[in-house]
């Protein structure tokens, strides 16, 4: 699986490599309720609250020709942490593209050595891994 994060006005981040171990991202919103301690008008003894939209961990790899361009990645990531964008996902060859993501970066690593792949960069030799958390928060998916 591959994945690119766009931010309007900053950068389209392409990830060489995607893996979840949540499964596939989940853009239908679910239900949030409260029982309520007497039953109301329609005698229900729930009520819905909000509709709340669903998160999606994923673990994302890409790879760079030195240390200082991967640590520059490492800020830019940092800086659109927080930000709204549109997401685009590749599995089993099929593209999906969701248009407002909120996203949150959870932590990256920098280590040193190569990653091999069609998505990555030629003679890699530092890898910048990071863990993200993003939320749909619309319901259009383009498949």
């Amino acid at each position: 699986m591959s994945a690119s994060f766009n931010v309007a006005g900053a950068k389209n981040f392409q990830f060489a490599a995607a893996t979840s171990a949540t499964g596939w991202p989940i853009d239908s919103p679910w239900a949030e309720t409260e029982e309520l301690t007497s039953a109301g008008v329609d005698n229900a003894r729930w009520r819905k609250r909000r509709d709340a939209f669903r998160t999606w961990e994923v673990d994302t790899i890409s790879g760079f020709t030195s240390y200082a361009l991967a640590a520059a990645e490492a800020r830019s990531y940092q800086l659109i942490s927080g930000r709204t964008g549109g997401l685009s996902v590749v599995i089993a060859g099929a593209t999906y593209n969701w248009t407002n993501v909120h996203a949150e970066l959870v932590g990256y690593a920098l280590t040193a050595g190569p990653i091999y792949g069609s998505a990555v960069t030629a003679n890699s030799t530092h890898q910048l891994r990071a863990s993200w958390r993003f939320t749909m928060t619309d319901l259009t998916v383009n498949p």
